[in-house]
């Protein structure tokens, strides 16, 4: 991975000092809303390549909330290429895109019912991760303020077990749980990946 993004760096790097003062505006920053990402800060930047229809972005999501007394904070980072469709050279119109995405969760867990059953009263700890190859379909309407949607799947291995560990009346507990019923009541969640919804909005420059 650590190999990959170096690659892109370096690829961006040299398109950078490739551009002239008449080209477009290739860089990109915005705001993305929807699943599995809630809400997301992007970057993006659209390259020479094959006429300025080839683009790489990134974007970082960082949020905590709280869910039927389970306190969670997730980290969710994803990095890829868009490839755009239209004609007009300016990186605009329709784009198909490609990423790698990782997602990582630490739960904490207030009164945890056990496999068996019981409910124990404390707190309880776990974490989640998924990494996944993501497949778009997007479009972006607009030159300097612009909107954008986009449509897809992640292909990866949802989890269907975590390990929790706790401290609970003074004795120590630790499990692996299922939780492969939870997974199944969750929207936008398959066994075999995740559905991606995204609006987004932003500025170019």
């Amino acid at each position: 991975m650590k190999r990959i993004i170096g690659i892109m760096l370096i690829f961006v790097s040299l398109t950078v000092m490739g551009q002239t003062a008449d080209d477009i505006k290739p860089f990109r920053i915005g705001l993305k809303i929807g699943a599995p990402n809630v809400a997301s800060l992007e970057f993006e930047y659209v390259t020479p390549a094959l006429g300025n229809s080839l683009a790489f972005f990134a974007n970082y999501t960082g949020a905590s909330f709280n869910v039927d007394q389970v306190d969670t904070s997730s980290n969710i980072f994803e990095i890829g290429s868009n490839i755009y469709f239209s004609k007009n050279r300016e990186g605009r119109g329709m784009y198909g895109s490609i990423s790698y995405q990782s997602i990582s969760s630490n739960l904490s867990i207030k009164d945890y019912e056990a496999e068996d059953g019981t409910i124990y009263e404390g707190d309880a700890k776990t974490s989640v991760s998924y990494s996944g190859l993501n497949v778009k379909i997007g479009a972006k309407l607009g030159k300097k303020f612009f909107f954008r949607t986009e449509i897809g799947y992640s292909f990866g291995e949802i989890p269907k077990e975590i390990f929790v560990e706790g401290n609970f009346e003074g004795e120590p507990i630790s499990e692996t749980a299922s939780i492969e019923s939870e997974i199944d009541d969750l929207p936008f969640i398959f066994q075999n990946g995740l559905l991606i919804f995204n609006l987004g909005f932003g500025y170019s420059f």
